[in-house]
Formats: C-alpha cells, sequence, structure tokens
C-alpha cells in the first residue's frame, strides 16, 4: 500500500499525486493518479513478489505498443513508472462502469448487448492482429458507458502475454479460463483469449454465463474443461432454466460461434475478428416478437417466437392467377405461376422467408413494384439476402405487369 498523497513524476502525465484506492488486484493495487491539470488517471502499483525483471520486460513490451492510438477501447499502459521503490504504470482512466455490474443490475437489452460484443471482439481483434493476447478476458475488466450509445474499454493488461515476452505469473479468471490453461497450466495466449472472449460474449447475449448458476461440478467441468455448451439449441435443455434470454434467441451462425468458440481444440475457436463479423451480421436479423416483445435473432430455423412460442403469421400472394403459398423456406415466383404473362421473366423473383420476416429479391428484367400512396414504388435489386426489401400483409405487389395482394394465411 502507499500512502493517499504521495507525489511522483511522469513523462507522459507530468507531476502526479497519489489519490483514492481503486481495486486491489492478484498482481498489484490500483490507485487513482491525478495530474498537475486536475485530470485523473489511475496508477497500478505490483507487489513485491510481482516486481521482477520478466514484470518490467512485459511492461515496456506493452506500453511500446502504443494500443490506444487509433482505438481508444484498449485502455492499456503508457508509461512504465517507479513510485516509492514499488514498479507499476499509469493509464488513462476510462469512463463507465464495469461488465459485471451491468450484468448483476440488468438494464441492457439484446441489441446493447451485440453492439457491446461487437466492440469487445474488435478490440481484442486489433491486440491478435499484432501477436499479442490479454490473458484475462472477463467481465470486470470490460468497463460499458453508456451516453445515447455503448461504449467499451478494456482495461487490465497484468496477463499481457506475446511469444517473445516472459510469462505472466497468473493465469486467469477461473470462471473465464481456457481448459488448456485450467488442466495443463498452459500460458496465457491467443487461442486461450478466444475462449474467455466467447464466455464474456455469452454472457453479453443471453445475458448469463454458458454454466448456469445451479450447474454441479460435473456440469461446470463439461463445459470448462471438455468444451461442451450446455446452452447448444441442439442438445436437450435443463428444465428449469436461469434468468436471461433462452439459447433458442441465437441464430444459427452465433449458435455455431458460440459451439466452437468454447471448444477444447484451440485452433477450432474463431478469432476475435471473425467474433466482429458474425456479431455485426446478427444485427441486421434482429426482431422483437409484436406478442410478447420479446427479441431474437432470425434464421431459416425460426417459425415460431423463442420466448412466447407463438407461431409466425405465414403469407401467401393472391391475384389473377390464383394464390402462391410462401410456407417453404424458398419460394421461386415465376412466370408459369403468376399466369404466362410475356412481360414476365422465366424466374421473375424469390421469396425467402426467413423467421417472421419475408425478404424479396427481384431476378426480373421488368421489375418488382410495391404501391404507396404516392404511386407504384420499384423494390431494389440486391444480392445479399439481409438487405432485400421485407414484404408484409397487406402489400400491394406488382411483378412486371401482373399485380397481386401479399395476404395472411
Amino acid at each position: 500500500m502507499i500512502s493517499r498523497g504521495t507525489q511522483f513524476k511522469t513523462r507522459v502525465f507530468g507531476k502526479m499525486t497519489v489519490g483514492d484506492t481503486l481495486a486491489a488486484g492478484g498482481q498489484g493495487t490500483a490507485y487513482d493518479a491525478i495530474a498537475s491539470d486536475g485530470t485523473t488517471h489511475v496508477l497500478k502499483l505490483y507487489r513485491p513478489e510481482f516486481q521482477t525483471k520478466d514484470s518490467r520486460k512485459r511492461l515496456d513490451t506493452l506500453v511500446a505498443q502504443n494500443f490506444h492510438v487509433g482505438n481508444t477501447t484498449i485502455v492499456s499502459p503508457q508509461e512504465v513508472v517507479e513510485v516509492s521503490g514499488d514498479l507499476g504504470h499509469v493509464s488513462v482512466k476510462a469512463p463507465g462502469v464495469s461488465l459485471e455490474d451491468m450484468l448483476v443490475g440488468g438494464g441492457f437489452n439484446l441489441l446493447e448487448g451485440i453492439q457491446i460484443a461487437c466492440a469487445l471482439s474488435r478490440s481484442i481483434s486489433v491486440l491478435h492482429r499484432r501477436g499479442f493476447a490479454h490473458g484475462d478476458i472477463h467481465a470486470n475488466n470490460v468497463l460499458v458507458y453508456r451516453n445515447g450509445v455503448c461504449r467499451v474499454s478494456v482495461i487490465d493488461f497484468d496477463n499481457f502475454a506475446g511469444k517473445s515476452l516472459p510469462i505472466s505469473p497468473c493465469l486467469g479468471h477461473n470462471l473465464y479460463m481456457a481448459p488448456e490453461v485450467r488442466t495443463k497450466h498452459a500460458p496465457p495466449s491467443i487461442e486461450a483469449d478466444l475462449f474467455s472472449l466467447a464466455m464474456v460474449n455469452h454472457e453479453l447475449i443471453t445475458l448469463r454465463h454458458p454454466v448456469p448458476g445451479d450447474a454441479s461440478e460435473e456440469e461446470f467441468n463439461e463445459v470448462m474443461e471438455n468444451g461442451k455448451w450446455l446452452g447448444d439449441p441442439g442438445l436437450s435443455q435443463k428444465s428449469g432454466r436461469p434468468a436471461g434470454y433462452p439459447p433458442e434467441v441465437l441464430d444459427a451462425d452465433l449458435a455455431r460461434m458460440f459451439r466452437k468458440g468454447i471448444s477444447c481444440v484451440p485452433s477450432e475457436r474463431p478469432t476475435a475478428a471473425q467474433w466482429q463479423d458474425t456479431l455485426y451480421a446478427s444485427l441486421f436479423k434482429l426482431f422483437i416478437c409484436p406478442n410478447c416483445k420479446g427479441p431474437n435473432i432470425v434464421d431459416v430455423s425460426k417459425r415460431r417466437c423463442p420466448a412466447c412460442h407463438q407461431d409466425y403469421p405465414t403469407l401467401r400472394l393472391r391475384g389473377p392467377f390464383g394464390t402462391i403459398p410462401l410456407h417453404d423456406s424458398t419460394v421461386v415466383i415465376t412466370r408459369e405461376l403468376l399466369g404466362g404473362s410475356t412481360q414476365m421473366s422465366k424466374r421473375h423473383a424469390v421469396v425467402r422467408r426467413i423467421g417472421p420476416e419475408y425478404r424479396l429479391e427481384d431476378c426480373s428484367s421488368n421489375g418488382v413494384f410495391r404501391k404507396t400512396p404516392s404511386g407504384w414504388l420499384t423494390l431494389p435489386k440486391q444480392d445479399d439476402v439481409v438487405r432485400q426489401p421485407v414484404i408484409f400483409a397487406g402489400d400491394v405487389l406488382r411483378f412486371a405487369n401482373v399485380e397481386c395482394q401479399v395476404e395472411s394465411c
């Protein structure tokens, strides 16, 4: 411990004064550090047993990386210091509350959870692209600041790891520790980071840890040592689920990411960049059930709400040609189905049913139109399914010169 009011000099921040104690961790204690201009930063001083040449080398390498430049979500140390003979470092003080506190207190929804997970994954990918690992990714080392949108800060780099660096003396948090670290005492690594990232992302999106709070020791070990995801929608579920979203709210892509993310085979785990891409794509597939207001990420497998279990409505097209049911996952709208008009393309459009949504792809030469109060609106041609226009019951469509009504069945 160091006394409040102790002063020390830094190259980056100038003269500083030690303030209140913030937190005591496994390797040291963090304090407020007030600069001469009144701004508050964070001073971390190591315990005597961690004040070694190896710690100094790891710190010097971390500071030299300047991760914070161009990426404010990475709050890494900016200067190595010695205060009253103790080795430590100084970093900016990130705003916000810990993700752990947010998870305990609630107060954010699935959309915000995905946005935070996406930002976190992007930050970790910056570290990994340079060949380094954070080494201790868990909910208390992620801060979230809400000001219209959620901003993320990744903190506490005491377990920072890289192939050319001395091995960190600590292994990480028990609830986020990769199987190879837990069972074989392997050092922190990028692959171990990816396991921990999958754990944190699971908490962000489902609002609970992959291991239920009422799990037995055997069930805990199944996840943390053997890579078995107890929340896998493809497996039988426990009858009493903890608080949070059911795993069925996930789409197939995110379910696959979690399935691989907690694998006991390190090489199977998705990269942080892959997490970022998949999470970003899921933002375009978020759907709120009109019946129970429960959110979910839609895919072709969802025919009813995962929360209230009410079936999503099915649609059909009605016109001079009769009716075309849209029950199947994919329905090709052909010239023959629409009555054989010569203005129709042989394969005029495709309607894809993705959960509760019906997306329409124009494959024609003469277009597809939607009737509006001001006239006929040409629907855009779009190869990307998630960006294709959605049709609804009550719409009036025109395929070339054939008009029809969209109805609920």
